[in-house]
């Protein structure tokens, strides 16, 4: 095996990687940073932590730089708030529901409370399974011993574009789903609508699963091919057991 030295910390290294497993220095500019230039690594040496305000319009904007800075230093009040917004704007879902429902007795109110308190736990234990599942394999590829902790933070950030996607849906399935009274309850499930809701939460999951790549091959210090790739191969597989669960269940309404 080839090696080469770092000219930055002087440690001995693979000469087939991309970046430093010690410093992060880079050596080279990979290929999928040829044939994707917006996931290109930032020039600059990172220097200090942006604002909650920046990294969310910077997600948006100018993801290798703010992922790059997230990496460097993760916080915790941004996470939490985007978790809490995404968990709120999914239980809404169930209130576009329940006023489509002609009859319904039910306290929307009281009822969203109770949504919102099953579906934080399934929220919260997705998101641990989903995370858990990229950071081992971030860990096994990588060459920096990182909390799991870190990639949960940095996978909020992450899922800002499925929060705005929901919102969207949100808006889409209260415009669009039809009115109906209980006994005919899988006209909301078999609306056409949902083709639509469903194409964007996976557009908007894959798109978070580029996103989450650009800060764990910093964290990690691994290439930018194996963080995307084994952030897409987790998503796909999340994506489409989702999809084969909620075919199978429509018909048994």
């Amino acid at each position: 095996m080839s090696s080469l030295r770092c000219p930055e910390c002087l440690i001995r290294v693979d000469s087939k990687d991309a970046v430093c497993p010690q410093c992060g220095y880079r050596f080279r500019v990979e290929q999928f940073e040829r044939i994707l230039p917006f996931m290109r690594r930032p020039e600059k040496q990172w220097e200090s932590r942006l604002s909650f305000r920046q990294r969310l319009w910077g997600v948006l904007r100018i993801p290798s730089i703010t992922f790059w800075d997230i990496a460097h230093e993760p916080d915790t009040r941004g996470p939490l708030l985007l978790f809490l917004a995404n968990l709120v704007v999914i239980s809404l879902w169930y209130v576009a529901m329940a006023s489509k429902i002609l009859g319904a007795t039910v306290n929307l109110v009281f009822s969203f409370l109770g949504v919102l308190l099953v579906l934080a736990l399934l929220y919260m234990l997705l998101n641990i399974f989903y995370f858990g599942v990229i950071h081992i394999i971030a860990q096994y590829s990588g060459n920096r011993d990182e909390p799991f902790s870190i990639t949960y933070l940095m996978g909020q950030y992450a899922l800002l574009p499925f929060l705005l996607v929901n919102l969207l849906s949100l808006g889409l399935l209260m415009a669009f789903l039809p009115n109906t009274d209980i006994s005919s309850l899988a006209l909301l499930y078999l609306h056409p609508i949902w083709l639509v809701v469903y194409g964007l939460a996976c557009a908007a999951l894959l798109w978070g699963a580029i996103l989450l790549s650009m800060g764990l091959r910093e964290r990690h210090r691994i290439s930018t091919t194996i963080a995307l790739i084994s952030t897409l191969s987790v998503t796909l597989f999340v994506v489409i057991t989702v999809l084969l669960v909620r075919l199978t269940v429509i018909p048994l309404i």
